[in-house]
């Protein structure tokens, strides 16, 4: 319409129109199928399986390697097991929570309670385990169907099981009595408490549906059941898969090389940390006495006081000379017996020590003093004696594992750096005395700096 059509566009609808073949009352003749092209060759028919006759299985292939279950499952509770179909119906029932044929639901159930008395009384069952069996589970159906919804609760209860098999109108009372008595007896009733165990799983509540409490208190009855039994009854023997055990396979055998290559490669990583362990253990022992000896007096130098005038030292220009060469007062210059020596440690006006803490290469700014020292001893003659002193701190390090070997090490550097400076290498004699002859046993920095010292020393000669 106009008026519809102004209002806005119209929602799509479907429109179902009758077939033109319809009024001719007859369906369409069938399309004709085109010819197959030339040199077309069809393909060969599927080839299928023989059918397998009646009772007989059809054979596995032969890539099925799982074998066949041969061995019989062994029942643990004969009661359990001539129940299982009864519970069954009471765990459907529970589950669909409607009831569409009461009397076709009786009937089946009364067929089911009378085989499982069959089949219990020939499990060897007693006559009176026998009745508290088939009270527990007619109860149980009994209850769960008379209190579903809808109006099959009113009719069950007028032919229920347990009044067509007990005579007995007031329903599942005597399920509780008879769980108490059991549960007395934990011991001997082990199978008939798992039964009314899974009576109360499938849905028996009984009296305690009165009240708000009927969960907690079905609960508790299939927790003392369950506490009552965890102690006797053991563990069940039958596998849950009888086949589980794997077909054993041969392994490769190790070649009796990679069997001697491995052990000695154990062996040498045994010893190698047996070696570091050890070595770790000794170095620490060594630093702790030569701490010790370190500590012992006397902590000056000795002298010795001669009675009577002293003898006269004749001056010798040896030293005269070496000092009027060397351009640097940072350079001690003296006679020691028959030799005189050149002690360069640290100076007042330059940076840090002559080897910074740990080192063994000399500072950049001591460095000129052993050039200095270089050309004040180049005119003498004799070999020269190079010895390095460290302070007193402790090192272990991969590179100096103590200050013997730092102080070696800063030895045989200047030495280097002498011979760089015009002194022939083959009369240098470089050597290490680590903290044994400090200049000062003060724990100052000042004194440690002091100690950090090189000393060259040459023969006397005039």
């Amino acid at each position: 319409m106009a008026g519809e059509d102004e209002k806005g566009p119209r929602p799509a609808r479907t429109v179902f129109r009758p077939s033109p073949l319809a009024a001719a009352g007859s369906p369409p003749p069938p399309i004709a199928v085109p010819p197959p092209p030339v040199g077309f060759t069809p393909p060969p028919p599927p080839q299928y399986a023989p059918a397998t006759p009646p009772g007989q299985r059809r054979a596995l292939p032969a890539t099925d390697e799982v074998p066949p279950i041969t061995e019989p499952m062994r029942v643990r509770n004969p009661i359990m097991a001539a129940a299982s179909r009864f519970l069954a119906i009471c765990a459907a029932v529970q589950a669909e929570r409607q009831v569409s044929d009461a009397p076709t639901l009786i009937a089946r159930a009364m067929t089911e309670l009378k085989a499982f008395e069959r089949t219990a009384s020939g499990a060897g069952l007693t006559a009176e385990d026998l009745n508290r069996a088939r009270y527990a589970l007619a109860a149980t159906l009994d209850d769960i169907v008379q209190n579903l919804p809808g109006g099959a609760a009113a009719d069950w209860a007028r032919q229920s099981v347990v009044v067509q098999s007990f005579g007995q109108a007031f329903g599942g009372d005597q399920f509780w009595g008879i769980l108490d008595a059991l549960l007395a007896r934990p011991q001997a009733n082990q199978d008939m408490l798992e039964l009314f165990h899974a009576c109360l799983a499938v849905g028996f509540i009984g009296r305690y549906r009165i009240g708000g409490d009927g969960p907690r208190q079905i609960q508790a009855r299939m927790a003392a059941i369950h506490n009552a039994l965890s102690g006797i009854r053991a563990r069940p023997e039958t596998d849950l898969v009888p086949a589980w055990r794997g077909v054993p396979t041969p392994t490769a055998r190790t070649a009796r090389w990679l069997v001697l290559l491995l052990v000695a490669g154990a062996a040498l990583a045994a010893l190698l940390i047996a070696f570091l362990a050890l070595k770790f253990f000794l170095d620490a022992r060594d630093e702790t006495a030569w701490a010790k000896v370190r500590a012992l007096p006397p902590a000056a130098l000795t002298s010795i006081d001669r009675a009577g005038p002293g003898l006269a030292v004749a001056s010798s220009t040896q030293l005269q000379r070496i000092r009027g060469r060397l351009t640097s007062t940072c350079i001690a210059a003296d006679e020691d017996g028959g030799s005189v020596r050149l002690t360069i440690s640290a100076c007042q006006g330059l940076p840090g020590g002559m080897f910074d803490k740990g080192a063994d290469q000399v500072a950049a700014a001591y460095a000129p003093l052993i050039i200095a020292a270089a050309r004040a001893l180049v005119p003498e003659a004799g070999p020269i004696d190079i010895v390095a002193h460290t302070d007193s701190d402790p090192i272990r390090s991969a590179s100096f594992p103590d200050n013997l070997a730092l102080s070696n090490a800063r030895a045989a550097n200047v030495a280097a750096l002498l011979g760089g400076n015009g002194i022939d290498p083959a009369r240098l004699n470089p050597a290490g005395r680590g903290d044994r002859e400090p200049l000062d046993r003060a724990d100052t920095a000042d004194a440690k700096a002091r100690n950090r010292r090189v000393e060259l020393t040459i023969p006397r000669s005039n």
